[in-house]
């Protein structure tokens, strides 16, 4: 005869990010279109999970800080928004916080958003996380000592990616300088 005993222990909640852009290229003083999708691919439900991105990409300092232009937000069915604090990001902002969520096993919560590219911002390629934190404790408030997952590797996003490196650069953005404006000048010849 088989005895079973069920002690409680329920594997925990597992977190993807994933960051992509659908503008790899953009002059400077133009827009870069972003996506960030959360997902909880563990077993059971994800408490207080908080989605944000600060917009200094790595290299840039403010105020040649992106900002933020618009944004929507998509949701699978079965999650919830549990707080709206901290509020919604307004057009302008460079520091992203969209509240936080319950995410049941196997969804996801996916944010689009444009942000502004400063006129002056240097040539280059510009890389920039998102991030998402959630409670560790099934319970209490998300604090400092809450873990998070990043799409730069912090945690390592993906189980093959060492801690400190980014496996992808699909959400890099390159700028370029405005084009060079053109001056046309009359030209004559004479003969004789």
């Amino acid at each position: 005869s088989v005895v079973t005993h069920d002690f409680g222990f329920r594997e925990p909640a597992k977190h993807e990010i994933d960051k992509d852009t659908t503008t790899p290229t953009i002059r400077a003083g133009g827009q870069a279109t972003y996506t960030v999708e959360v997902r909880n691919t563990g077993a059971v439900s994800a408490q207080r999970v908080e989605v944000s991105d600060i917009l200094m990409p790595e290299g840039a300092t403010c105020p040649t800080c992106f900002s933020l232009a618009s944004f929507s937000i998509a949701i699978d069915p079965g999650v919830t928004r549990t707080s709206t604090t901290p509020a919604d990001p307004v057009a302008g902002a460079t520091t992203l916080t969209w509240g936080q969520w319950t995410l049941p096993a196997g969804t996801a919560v996916t944010i689009t958003y444009t942000v502004n590219i400063p006129a002056g911002m240097a040539a280059g390629t510009y890389d920039n996380t998102a991030r998402a934190r959630f409670d560790s404790t099934l319970g209490g408030p998300l604090d400092a000592g809450d873990p998070f997952v990043d799409d730069a590797g912090a945690t390592a996003q993906d189980a093959d990616t060492p801690v400190g490196q980014d496996p992808e650069s699909d959400e890099d953005v390159t700028i370029t300088t405005a084009a060079q404006g053109i001056t046309k000048s009359a030209s004559f010849i004479t003969d004789g």
